[in-house]
């Protein structure tokens, strides 16, 4: 695969700079929403763009997403911009040992 720092015109992909895909490691543009690759939702990676009233999800009622929410954040946590990736890798790896441990129950139980 060609080493890219940029997503290239009429790809399909949203053009801009890349990072990897937290799934499959692939070159996904920063402001896609899915990886082009393996088709894996994208996290935000700037939370201070949801910053303000909204409303729930799950209904009309209004939601306030705090600056101080994100400075918090970064207070408990000054790498939190990379914890969603790293919680990302964990799952990922809890996915692989667990399809391993079935595979191997099913060729114990043949």
């Amino acid at each position: 695969m060609a080493d890219r720092t940029t997503a290239p015109e009429g790809s399909g992909a949203a053009t801009g700079p890349l990072t990897a895909c937290w799934s499959c490691k692939g070159p996904v543009a920063a402001a896609a929403l899915f990886c082009h690759v393996c088709g894996a939702v994208q996290p935000p990676r700037d939370l201070q763009q949801y910053v303000g009233v909204s409303t729930q999800y799950h209904s009309d009622e209004p939601f306030e997403f705090k600056a101080a929410y994100v400075a918090e954040l970064r207070e408990t946590n000054p790498n939190f911009e990379n914890a969603v990736h790293t919680h990302c890798a964990t799952v990922r790896e809890q996915r692989d040992l667990t399809g391993r441990a079935a595979a191997q129950l099913t060729r114990c139980a043949l």
